[in-house]
């Protein structure tokens, strides 16, 4: 096996990095995101509006209330556990929202969501009502409050959990497109020469694929570096410039109530020496790869992310033979709808081009990133 896969990773030296063509026509776009601010519902009691006034989106969201024992409001019914989700245009965007029914029965008290009063006290009576609440990502609260003639007050909190739901900016739904610069400490050994250290430069592009109601989706990336700022020794200036090309699967479950989000990744990894005058490298290797990413959402304006790739170039299980990629991300949104994305990376290469060579290669990196 591991004969096979060097046969399709290893071309000659001067060949030239052509895939780059193919991954560089997916990072032309903008980009949807998950927006970030606090649950505006509309108290005017008139449901959703229908396509005139939105989109019917194809996702839905499950409204969770604490019920065991009972409700901190019993007076307070609420209709509807399935939501559908419908994306309303706001601000120059296109927000997901849902429409939340019921009714509250309790004479003398006032009904407020969050600090807008829903309903004034009523003698008596059920009193129904309808309310447009937008959503802020894949979790989101509603806070109900009581209030009774003496100022006492009854608070709940109901979740909407909507794991496929996110915002669009209005005309920029092809995906999310990101650049990043960043610096590197760079070190490469192999047989027969020994060791080369240097710091350098870091540019990268990744485009992520819009995250509809489709399980499915592509990302890709391209990361080279350059402008050697140290290097020992000192007459040698090579660079590695790396991509990937994945498909993606986004299962509808997520952990912590939504909050972690685990995308599976598929596809293959190019990487490359461009060596700047120095004797030694190598060049134009083409592998599977396989991954991981999970996004954790601390709240809707923040969030982590981690992702783990590895990429078999001698065989599935040949750790001696391949890349490993991981990489610790710190996520916040902007108002704008833009991210802004701080990572630190790490990647190490093992390779033996022939039996009496070994070759290491690693990149420690720091890098700051912004959605375009």
């Amino acid at each position: 096996m591991g004969s096979r896969f060097r046969g399709i990773v290893e071309s000659v030296k001067r060949g030239g990095p052509r895939i780059l063509a193919v991954l560089a026509l997916a990072m032309f776009a903008a980009s949807p995101v998950v927006r970030a601010d606090d649950p505006a519902p509309n108290p005017s009691g008139t449901p959703a509006p229908g396509p005139s006034g939105g989109q019917i989106a194809s996702w839905s969201a499950e409204l969770i209330r604490t019920t065991d024992p009972a409700p901190a409001i019993p007076e307070l019914v609420l209709f509807d556990k399935k939501l559908s989700v419908t994306l309303l245009p706001k601000n120059g965007k296109l927000r997901p929202s849902v429409d939340v029914r019921g009714a509250f029965d309790k004479p003398g008290w006032a009904l407020y969501i969050g600090q807008t009063k829903l309903m004034a006290p009523q003698q008596k009576g059920r009193q129904t009502f309808s309310i447009v609440a937008y959503l802020n990502g894949r979790t989101s609260d509603l806070t109900w409050t009581a209030r009774g003639p003496n100022g006492e007050e009854i608070k709940e909190k109901v979740v909407l959990l909507a794991p496929e739901a996110q915002e669009f900016r209005v005309g920029a739904v092809w995906g999310e497109a990101s650049v990043f610069l960043g610096l590197t400490s760079f070190h490469y050994f192999q047989t027969q020469f020994g060791s080369f250290d240097s710091k350098t430069g870091m540019f990268g592009v990744r485009y992520d694929s819009p995250r509809g109601s489709s399980k499915f989706g592509l990302a890709t990336d391209v990361n080279l570096t350059y402008f050697t700022l140290q290097a020992s020794p000192s007459r040698y200036g090579p660079q590695t410039l790396a991509a990937s090309i994945d498909g993606t699967y986004r299962p509808n479950w997520t952990l912590a109530q939504g909050r972690i989000q685990p995308t599976a990744e598929l596809g293959f990894h190019y990487i490359t020496m461009l060596s700047n005058g120095f004797p030694y490298g190598f060049s134009n290797l083409i592998a599977p790869e396989i991954g991981m990413k999970w996004q954790f959402d601390v709240n809707p304006k923040t969030g982590w992310l981690f992702q783990l790739r590895y990429v078999p170039i001698a065989g599935l299980f040949s750790a001696s033979e391949a890349e490993m990629n991981l990489l610790l991300g710190r996520i916040w949104t902007l108002a704008s709808s833009h991210r802004v994305e701080l990572d630190l990376g790490y990647w190490k290469l093992g390779y033996k081009p022939v039996e009496s060579t070994v070759i290491t290669n690693r990149l420690l990196y720091i890098r700051i990133g912004y959605s375009l």
